[in-house]
């Protein structure tokens, strides 16, 4: 099991939820997606989808669906539709944690059933969530406030000064490495060190990235 609750299905494949950890809003999408018609789903789904990339949600959306599913075909949308817009939220929020192609569309079509999707919804959410928008899900989800980043390196100027003098010492001649680094959040960070600093800096980033590679391939941390 991963942080975010993700479990491996039987066979080792990944699931999206483990039966302990289902979210409450997705239990009660079960007891109400039935019977749901495909323009109330459609329309449903593309609220989702729009809440995801961070447009705005205007008042009232909720009932405009219920209006609209009136209008095109005289349809009679859920009452409930507050509790399906939460449970659908939290499907595709847990889909887009998973690493793309992690989970296969049949296992995800089968939670789908077992959540009584009919297989047009089905259909409709595989369409979307393994669609060409997976990239522009992902690069939403990293503009969420509520998701842990740090800022990234934007550009980095170095040199190397060597130090012919001190007040300690009348000759040195020992090379240090000056580093610049702008921040995408704006900030600069500025070190010198000397090349046997150097040294073990590059040894323990080396470290570092190979242990974070051997954590990847555990199943504990995918998704």
């Amino acid at each position: 099991m991963s942080s975010s609750g993700i479990l491996s299905a039987p066979g080792g494949e990944i699931s999206l939820f483990p039966s302990t950890r289902v979210p409450l809003a997705v239990k009660l999408l079960g007891k109400s997606i039935e019977g749901i018609s495909k323009n109330a789903f459609r329309l449903l789904l593309q609220l989702v989808v729009n809440a995801i990339e961070g447009r705005v949600t205007q008042d009232g959306c909720l009932d405009k669906i219920r209006r609209q599913c009136q209008i095109q075909k005289g349809q009679q949308a859920p009452d409930n539709l507050d509790e399906l817009f939460a449970g659908l939220h939290a499907i595709v929020h847990a889909f887009l944690r998973l690493e793309p192609g992690s989970l296969k569309p049949e296992i995800f079509e089968n939670e789908l059933k077992d959540l009584k999707f009919s297989e047009e919804c089905i259909s409709d959410m595989v369409g979307v969530l393994y669609g060409p928008k997976r990239a522009s899900f992902d690069a939403a989800l990293l503009r969420e406030p509520s998701t842990p980043h740090l800022p990234r390196m934007e550009r980095m100027q170095w040199r190397v000064d060597v130090i012919i003098s001190s007040n300690a010492l009348s000759r040195v001649l020992e090379p240090s490495i000056q580093v610049r680094m702008t921040m995408t959040d704006g900030s600069i960070v500025y070190f010198t060190a000397s090349i046997s600093r150097f040294h073990q800096l590059r040894h323990a980033v080396a470290a570092a990235l190979r242990e974070m590679g051997h954590l990847e391939q555990k199943s504990l941390l995918k998704g």
